[in-house]
């Protein structure tokens, strides 16, 4: 029995309400069910984030842990918002640098601007397409 790949959840959550837990649970569950591994750094992060001051002091905390997760997946897929974020900003550098594939759909900016319309589950399921492509002979 093949064990599943890890992939690792990035998305904006400072500023969001519920630090964008409903988002990061429903990629979450969409990566289970499509046979993955899901890796979400929110399950670190959320639970020592309200004790700091300032967002350069929590990012020099909170980041380290999350990019040594993300070293440790097979690929890695982003929530809607993703380009706006500081930290998803440096993850997606990091995939870069040690080859990580990075999944995410392509939509213009207008198109995403309507992200309510589009729906967090169309992006779902356009990130398990691009995913499930780019896994292909990867074991």
């Amino acid at each position: 029995m093949r064990t599943p790949q890890q992939v690792y959840v990035m998305g904006p959550m400072t500023g969001i309400t519920d630090m964008n837990r409903p988002a990061f649970r429903r990629m979450a569950e969409a990566l289970k069910d499509a046979g993955f591994e899901p890796v979400l750094p929110d399950d670190l992060d959320t639970a020592c984030m309200c004790r700091y001051t300032s967002k350069a002091e929590m990012y020099r905390d909170v980041l380290p842990a999350d990019i040594q997760l993300l070293a440790e997946c097979e690929a890695a897929v982003s929530l809607p918002g993703y380009e706006c974020s500081e930290g998803c900003g440096l993850e997606m550098y990091c995939c870069d640098v040690m080859r990580i594939p990075f999944c995410v759909p392509e939509y213009s900016t207008d198109e995403w601007a309507q992200h309510d319309a589009l729906g967090l589950d169309e992006w779902v399921d356009d990130t398990l397409a691009i995913l499930n492509f780019t896994m292909i002979g990867r074991t």
